[in-house]
């Protein structure tokens, strides 16, 4: 059982290390659009906005 445990885990690690690496490539994506959005229209961008992706990369780095 422990073995099988510790084979679940491993999985596990896994998979969310890929969620991860796909989040933050996603995440860099975003903000360089959102640098892009700025430059051409010159507004600023929404605080909710700039929370969103800044939360999640607290979240998804502080987890690994």
């Amino acid at each position: 059982m422990h073995t099988q445990l510790l084979a679940t885990l491993d999985k596990y690690n896994q998979v969310t290390k890929s969620y991860k690496n796909v989040f933050e490539k996603k995440s860099d994506e975003i903000k360089k659009l959102m640098i892009k959005d700025y430059d051409k229209r010159k507004q600023f961008i929404t605080y909710n906005q700039f929370m969103f992706i800044t939360e999640g990369e607290k979240n998804y780095k502080g987890n690994t």
